[in-house]
Protein backbone atom coordinates (compact mmCIF):
# COMPACT_ATOMS: atom_id res chain seq x y z
CA UNK A 1 0.00 0.00 0.00
CA UNK A 2 2.81 2.49 0.84
CA UNK A 3 4.55 2.10 -2.73
CA UNK A 4 1.06 2.06 -4.27
CA UNK A 5 0.40 5.68 -2.07
CA UNK A 6 3.82 7.25 -3.66
CA UNK A 7 3.29 6.19 -6.84
CA UNK A 8 -0.09 7.95 -6.86
CA UNK A 9 1.54 10.97 -5.06
CA UNK A 10 4.15 10.95 -7.72
CA UNK A 11 1.37 11.14 -10.39
CA UNK A 12 0.14 14.19 -8.60
CA UNK A 13 3.25 16.20 -8.20
CA UNK A 14 4.05 15.71 -11.87
CA UNK A 15 0.89 17.36 -13.24
CA UNK A 16 -0.44 13.56 -14.53
CA UNK A 17 -3.62 14.11 -12.89
CA UNK A 18 -5.70 14.58 -16.12
CA UNK A 19 -4.53 11.24 -17.29
CA UNK A 20 -7.89 9.78 -15.36
CA UNK A 21 -9.95 12.88 -16.66
CA UNK A 22 -11.12 10.09 -19.39
CA UNK A 23 -14.60 9.03 -18.78
CA UNK A 24 -13.79 5.46 -19.95
CA UNK A 25 -11.75 5.43 -16.84
CA UNK A 26 -14.12 6.08 -14.34
CA UNK A 27 -14.08 2.68 -12.96
CA UNK A 28 -10.46 2.94 -12.06
CA UNK A 29 -10.43 6.20 -10.84
CA UNK A 30 -13.12 4.96 -8.09
CA UNK A 31 -10.92 2.03 -7.70
CA UNK A 32 -7.69 4.67 -7.10
CA UNK A 33 -9.82 6.63 -5.07
CA UNK A 34 -10.96 4.18 -2.78
CA UNK A 35 -7.37 2.95 -2.06
CA UNK A 36 -5.63 5.83 -1.40
CA UNK A 37 -8.53 6.79 1.15
CA UNK A 38 -8.22 3.42 2.53
CA UNK A 39 -4.35 4.26 3.20
CA UNK A 40 -5.21 7.34 4.46
CA UNK A 41 -7.22 5.37 7.18
CA UNK A 42 -4.56 2.89 7.65
CA UNK A 43 -3.52 4.39 11.25
CA UNK A 44 -0.74 1.58 11.45
CA UNK A 45 1.30 3.33 9.03
CA UNK A 46 1.45 6.63 8.98
CA UNK A 47 3.76 7.27 5.97
CA UNK A 48 1.06 5.70 4.26
CA UNK A 49 -1.86 8.17 5.40
CA UNK A 50 0.65 11.48 4.88
CA UNK A 51 1.59 9.94 1.03
CA UNK A 52 -2.70 9.73 0.69
CA UNK A 53 -3.85 12.48 2.25
CA UNK A 54 -1.47 15.02 0.11
CA UNK A 55 -2.34 12.64 -2.45
CA UNK A 56 -6.73 13.38 -1.80
CA UNK A 57 -5.55 17.22 -1.63
CA UNK A 58 -4.36 17.16 -4.91
CA UNK A 59 -7.19 15.38 -6.50
CA UNK A 60 -9.70 17.86 -5.19
CA UNK A 61 -7.63 20.60 -6.23
CA UNK A 62 -7.41 18.95 -9.69
CA UNK A 63 -10.76 17.37 -9.67
CA UNK A 64 -13.35 19.66 -7.14
CA UNK A 65 -16.40 17.50 -7.83
CA UNK A 66 -19.21 17.81 -5.32
CA UNK A 67 -19.44 13.89 -6.04
CA UNK A 68 -15.80 13.47 -4.78
CA UNK A 69 -16.47 15.87 -1.46
CA UNK A 70 -19.26 13.57 -0.43
CA UNK A 71 -17.35 10.64 -0.96
CA UNK A 72 -14.12 11.13 1.00
CA UNK A 73 -15.00 14.37 3.50
CA UNK A 74 -16.43 11.27 5.91
CA UNK A 75 -13.28 8.97 5.39
CA UNK A 76 -11.42 12.70 6.52
CA UNK A 77 -13.50 13.15 9.33
CA UNK A 78 -12.50 9.52 10.57
CA UNK A 79 -8.95 9.80 9.91
CA UNK A 80 -8.17 13.08 12.07
CA UNK A 81 -11.03 11.65 14.89
CA UNK A 82 -8.63 8.18 14.59
CA UNK A 83 -5.11 9.30 14.92
CA UNK A 84 -2.72 8.20 17.72
CA UNK A 85 -2.25 11.80 19.36
CA UNK A 86 0.19 9.74 21.79
CA UNK A 87 2.59 9.00 18.53
CA UNK A 88 4.80 11.90 17.25
CA UNK A 89 5.14 10.21 14.49
CA UNK A 90 1.12 10.25 13.89
CA UNK A 91 0.85 14.30 14.90
CA UNK A 92 2.05 14.52 11.93
CA UNK A 93 -0.44 13.15 10.08
CA UNK A 94 -2.49 15.86 11.89
CA UNK A 95 -1.31 18.36 9.62
CA UNK A 96 -1.53 16.23 6.41
CA UNK A 97 -5.30 15.79 7.08
CA UNK A 98 -5.68 19.67 8.39
CA UNK A 99 -4.51 20.56 4.70
CA UNK A 100 -6.32 18.29 2.73
CA UNK A 101 -9.69 19.73 4.84
CA UNK A 102 -8.49 23.52 4.38
CA UNK A 103 -7.98 22.39 0.70
CA UNK A 104 -12.00 20.81 0.59
CA UNK A 105 -13.03 24.21 2.19
CA UNK A 106 -11.20 26.46 -0.54
CA UNK A 107 -12.32 24.29 -3.60
CA UNK A 108 -16.12 23.77 -1.93
CA UNK A 109 -16.68 26.70 0.20
CA UNK A 110 -20.36 26.82 1.89
CA UNK A 111 -20.94 23.04 0.32
CA UNK A 112 -18.16 21.77 2.46
CA UNK A 113 -19.30 24.05 5.47
CA UNK A 114 -22.99 22.66 5.17
CA UNK A 115 -21.75 19.28 4.66
CA UNK A 116 -19.54 19.57 7.59
CA UNK A 117 -22.61 21.08 9.76
CA UNK A 118 -24.60 18.10 9.24
CA UNK A 119 -21.43 15.51 9.65
CA UNK A 120 -20.21 16.42 12.55
CA UNK A 121 -23.12 16.22 14.76
CA UNK A 122 -23.76 12.64 13.86
CA UNK A 123 -20.30 12.02 14.82
CA UNK A 124 -21.37 13.55 18.55
CA UNK A 125 -19.08 16.48 17.93
CA UNK A 126 -20.44 19.41 19.80
CA UNK A 127 -21.92 22.56 18.63
CA UNK A 128 -18.97 24.91 20.57
CA UNK A 129 -16.47 22.71 18.73
CA UNK A 130 -18.37 22.81 15.41
CA UNK A 131 -17.96 26.88 15.63
CA UNK A 132 -14.40 26.43 16.61
CA UNK A 133 -13.64 24.04 14.04
CA UNK A 134 -14.86 26.07 11.36
CA UNK A 135 -13.27 29.22 12.57
CA UNK A 136 -9.77 27.02 12.31
CA UNK A 137 -10.73 26.74 8.53
CA UNK A 138 -11.25 30.47 8.19
CA UNK A 139 -7.88 31.78 9.86
CA UNK A 140 -6.56 29.04 7.28
CA UNK A 141 -3.81 27.21 8.95
CA UNK A 142 -3.25 23.72 8.51
CA UNK A 143 -1.29 22.76 11.66
CA UNK A 144 -4.00 24.77 13.63
CA UNK A 145 -6.82 22.55 12.04
CA UNK A 146 -5.12 19.32 12.60
CA UNK A 147 -4.50 20.81 16.31
CA UNK A 148 -8.00 20.54 16.77
CA UNK A 149 -8.26 17.37 15.94
CA UNK A 150 -6.19 16.10 19.01
CA UNK A 151 -7.83 18.72 21.42
CA UNK A 152 -11.55 17.48 20.60
CA UNK A 153 -9.48 13.69 21.43
CA UNK A 154 -8.39 14.85 24.36
CA UNK A 155 -11.37 16.13 25.57
CA UNK A 156 -13.46 13.36 24.34
CA UNK A 157 -10.76 10.86 26.64
CA UNK A 158 -9.96 9.32 23.42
Amino acid sequence: RRSFAYFVTQLMSNDLLGVFGDPSLAQEVDSLLGTVVQGMLDSSDPATQRNCASGLASMLTSWHTPQLLMQIAPSVLQAALEVNTRDAQSLSVLHDLGNLQLVMYRAFGQAFVDHMSTLMPSLNILSDYIQQYFSLLQQGDPKNVGMFFKMLRDARGS
